[in-house]
């Protein structure tokens, strides 16, 4: 599938579909939270605090080998989050907003400290019995450029038209790899829904975005659109028509590089199967997946393949899931010229136990080719696993600890972000609280009827 900008996995806290609000705490690739399988008010405005301490074994740079003999290789660090999170359900119309701020500060020699704050807004709404329309905006500042590679923790497989960019997403955890620069990111979406029949469903979106570095990094503008249509041939499965297309912009480019374009087209050609059913042995097994055709060129090469993503989600218990996804497809990433032609495969397990403690752990691997064109591609190969234990002190206070994994190569003759390291192998652990502060009368479902 077609991959865009901004999109890191699904860690955070998820509110509502279609707005994804920063957990303080979080691990960098954790599933889902226990606020997300809570019965949610149908309004409410609460503030989170969380604080930590942890050590990183690799902040910035290679094994052995120092890019920036200014910036610790290693060290312990303090971190402080904070974030206000609001949202309002109705029958017909739902409504989020959110802003967060995160700090570290790593204490070494020669200290380093990074942040991060933003914040976004989302609406949701069915605007008749047929049609359904979405759309959000926010901006976002980091002091340091964060990259993901890994494909998203998803309960469905994503269709080649998406994902869509509904709300600001969290960006990725500072526990993968900090480029020294700062960036200032810019997203908005609107996607429609309109069901033609009980089975035929149209659907369109279009988005933007633009990520603005400091210092001598390239800007990186971006747009998308797309239409499709779907029709249900079987309980399960789903036949999809459709194109989206994608244009990616560098306002600048470096000097070194002057004979390299500056914009970037991804065609996708949504003919394919969406098929999605529980298993026959097991009702609590679920598997789905779904195919389609992809392109990109850079105005000079060309190059096309076949892209697709998988799902397959098993309830151990009431207590326990596991999720795993794969996918192959293109991805655009702001602060690298050359798109990701990548396999990847994302998995979690999660679950509650003893009544006050909350376990979540994941692991991922990302590898393939970056260029427009197979005579250019270069390779590159990345992997991360995370762990987590929260346990609940008292009402709204928890404590937590957790351990955090990133590792990527990519060959040398690939153009990085400004102070990126060519290969990293990085771990850390980390200790903490956090707290959660409900500023308005929360009520259930019930006491509003």
């Amino acid at each position: 599938m077609m991959r865009f900008p901004f999109t890191p996995s699904l860690r955070g806290l998820a509110i509502v579909p279609g707005m994804l609000l920063v957990c303080l705490a979080g691990s960098p690739a954790s599933g889902q939270t226990v606020a997300q399988r809570e019965k949610l008010p149908p309004e409410f405005l609460r503030l989170n605090a969380a604080a930590g301490a942890g050590y990183d074994a690799n902040i910035l740079g290679t094994s052995g080998a120092v890019i920036n003999p200014t910036v610790p290789q290693h060290g312990t660090y303090t971190s402080a989050d904070v974030s206000l999170d609001y949202m309002k359900r109705t029958t017909a119309l739902t409504a989020s907003a959110s802003g967060s701020s995160s700090f570290r500060l790593y204490q070494t020699d020669q200290k380093l400290t990074t942040q991060d704050y933003g914040g976004g807004i989302s609406i949701a709404g069915q605007m008749s019995s047929r049609f359904h329309l979405s759309g959000g905006a926010g901006a976002h500042h980091a002091s340091q450029y964060v990259f993901y590679l890994f494909p998203d923790l998803v309960s469905e497989p994503v269709p080649a038209l998406a994902p869509l960019i509904t709300a600001p997403h969290p960006p990725p955890s500072q526990d993968f790899s900090l480029s020294p620069v700062g960036v200032d990111s810019y997203s908005g979406s609107l996607t429609g829904q309109f069901a033609v029949t009980r089975r035929a469903q149209l659907s369109g979106e279009y988005g933007v975005g633009r990520s603005k570095f400091g210092g001598s990094m390239q800007d990186f503008n971006s747009q998308y659109f797309g239409g499709h249509f779907s029709y249900g041939l079987t309980r399960y499965a789903a036949l999809r028509v459709g194109y989206s297309a994608y244009t990616s912009k560098f306002t600048t480019v470096p000097s070194t590089i002057t004979t390299v374009p500056s914009t970037i087209t991804g065609r996708t050609m949504d003919i394919g199967i969406t098929y999605s059913r529980p298993l026959s042995f097991s009702r609590r097994t679920r598997f789905s997946f779904s195919t389609s055709s992809l392109a990109v060129d850079d105005g000079i090469q060309r190059y096309s393949t076949v892209g697709g993503s998988a799902v397959l989600t098993h309830e151990i218990s009431r207590n326990w899931s596991a999720n795993l996804s794969a996918d192959r497809g293109i991805s655009l990433l702001s602060g690298f010229h050359d798109p990701f032609l990548a396999n990847g495969v994302n998995g979690a397990l999660e679950g509650t136990f003893g009544g006050r403690f909350h376990f979540t752990s994941s692991a991922g691997y990302s590898g393939g080719n970056i260029g427009v064109a197979r005579a250019i591609f270069h390779n590159y190969t990345s992997s991360m696993a995370s762990a987590r234990l929260e346990v609940e002190l008292v009402r709204r206070l928890s404590a937590y600890t957790e351990y955090a994994f990133y590792k990527y190569r990519f060959d040398q003759q690939v153009l990085l972000p400004n102070g990126t390291p060519q290969q990293l192998d990085r771990n850390g652990v980390r200790v903490g609280v956090s707290y959660m502060v409900p500023l308005l009368r929360e009520r259930t479902n019930s006491a509003t009827r």
